[in-house]
């Protein structure tokens, strides 16, 4: 074989091996495997009450929770978009809404990550990136934004089974208006969801709290490579 095919030789076999390399999450994250081999979808079921609650203390909350999800497979990363329904106020019980329906407020699409948020002893959630909704309770305030990212649990992950359920709790901290986990491995940037009111007033921390699971599309499974 003369030294031109050897290089092309080489070439050839590197650029397979480099295909054959699952992918590969960035520090803190940890890869999800769909048993179909493509990327999973899924529908967001809500247990109880969400609740959004800013640092001054309002509070909104809504009675039930939907929306959709997804997992690229061989990722760490993927899709949710939650929807909100009756959905209140807590100082005058004023519907608050983004759509035609009371009560009703549709989130945008966010990015997720799969994310270690404790090492040892090992804890893993999943952070929510991008989010960006805009609703008005009338009574209250004609228009609230909500931007930032999330940070929540994934209880009781069984990391390497795959399983037809995975569910998700979103608690808030200490102090009002703060989150649970805001940190991936505990350390680094700070991740939090940021609020205000009419589209001009001062901005305020924010956390939102609830627990829901998504339900995977009949016949698929997600692994969580943790």
């Amino acid at each position: 074989m003369t030294k031109k095919l050897m290089v092309l030789a080489a070439g050839t076999l590197a650029a397979l091996a480099f295909m054959a390399i699952p992918s590969i999450a960035t520090a803190g994250e940890f890869v999800g495997t769909c048993s179909s081999g493509a990327t999973c979808t899924g529908n967001v079921e809500g247990t109880g009450d969400a609740t959004l609650e800013d640092s001054g203390g309002l509070k909104i909350t809504c009675a039930a929770t939907g929306g959709t999800a997804t997992q690229t497979n061989n990722s760490s990363t993927g899709t949710a978009k939650f929807i909100f329904t009756g959905c209140t106020e807590s100082i005058f019980g004023t519907h608050c809404e983004n759509t035609i329906t009371n009560g009703k407020i549709e989130t945008n699409t966010m990015v997720s990550h799969n994310v270690i948020l404790e090492a040892t002893p090992k804890v893993v959630g999943v952070l929510l990136t991008g989010a960006n909704v805009t609703f008005n309770c009338p009574t209250v305030f004609i228009k609230k934004t909500v931007t930032g990212n999330i940070i929540g649990e994934i209880v009781n992950p069984e990391c390497g089974v795959q399983k037809p359920k995975s569910t998700f709790s979103f608690a808030a901290g200490a102090t009002t208006g703060s989150q649970k986990w805001t940190q991936i491995t505990t350390t680094g940037t700070a991740f939090d969801l940021t609020s205000n009111n009419d589209a001009g007033g001062a901005y305020a921390t924010s956390s939102q709290t609830g627990i829901g699971h998504i339900n995977w599309a009949t016949g698929s499974a997600v692994r969580l490579d943790c």
